[in-house]
C-alpha cells in the first residue's frame, strides 16, 4: 500500500514538473511574440513629417501644445482651408484655447478652427474626427498627434470607419528622447503603454472587421 501511495505520488510530481514547465514554455513563447510585436510597433513610428503636406481639413489631437502650434502652421502655411481640434475639455473657453495660439495666427484660428469637446481619449477623437470630417465633406485630411500616439491613432480612425485618406503629421515632443529612449524609463512606460493599447486597437478592428 506504501509502495503504490508513492508511486502515484511520484506521478503527481513529475505532472506537475511537466506543467510547470509547459506554463514557462508558453510564457517565454507569449514574451518572445510581445517583443517582436514591440519591435514591429517601434517601426511603425513615423520618423518625420512630411514637408508642405496638402489635403481638404486638418485633425488634431489634443495632448499638448505642440500639437496645435503645428496645426495652426499648416492652417497659416495653406495646407488646408480648415482645422478640428479633437478632445477639447468641454469646460475651456474658446477664447481660453485661442489664448495658447500665436498672435499672428490668431485670425486664422478665429475664422477656421472647429474645437471638439465631445472626445474624452482617442477612440472617441476617432469618432469625433470622422462626424465632422463627414459633416464637412472632407476626403482627405492631415492628421496631427505625438509621433508616438500616430498608429493608435491611425487604427482607430480605421476603427471609426471614417472613409478618410488621412496623411500622417507627427509632432516629436522635445521631452522625448527618440534616439536614446531606453536609457529613460519615462520613455520606456510611454512606448510600452502606446504599444499596448495600439494591440488592443488592432484586436478590435480585426474582430470588427473579420
Amino acid at each position: 500500500m506504501v509502495a503504490r501511495s508513492s508511486i502515484f505520488l511520484s506521478q503527481r510530481r513529475r505532472q506537475h514538473a511537466l506543467l510547470r514547465k509547459f506554463l514557462a514554455f508558453a510564457l517565454l513563447l507569449v514574451l518572445v511574440a510581445l517583443l517582436i510585436g514591440f519591435g514591429r510597433f517601434m517601426s511603425l513610428l513615423p520618423s518625420d513629417a512630411p514637408k508642405n503636406p496638402k489635403a481638404d481639413a486638418i485633425i488634431v489631437l489634443t495632448g499638448g501644445g505642440d500639437r496645435i502650434a503645428a496645426g495652426m502652421k499648416l492652417l497659416t502655411d495653406g495646407s488646408a482651408n480648415r482645422m478640428l481640434i479633437s478632445g477639447v475639455n468641454d469646460q475651456i473657453l474658446r477664447q481660453e484655447v485661442r489664448e495658447l495660439i500665436s498672435p499672428e495666427r490668431q485670425e486664422k484660428f478665429d475664422c477656421c478652427v472647429d474645437l471638439g469637446t465631445d472626445a474624452r481619449n482617442t477612440i472617441g477623437n476617432a469618432i469625433e474626427s470622422a462626424a465632422w470630417a463627414a459633416e464637412h465633406g472632407y476626403n482627405e485630411v492631415i492628421l496631427v498627434t505625438a509621433y508616438y500616439h500616430m498608429p493608435r491613432s491611425l487604427a482607430e480612425m480605421k476603427n471609426a470607419d471614417a472613409g478618410l485618406t488621412i496623411i500622417a503629421y507627427p509632432v516629436f515632443p522635445k521631452s522625448l528622447n527618440r534616439e536614446g529612449w531606453w536609457h529613460s524609463p519615462h520613455a520606456i512606460r510611454l512606448l510600452v503603454t502606446e504599444y499596448g493599447k495600439y494591440l488592443v486597437a488592432h484586436l478590435r478592428f480585426r474582430l470588427n472587421h473579420g
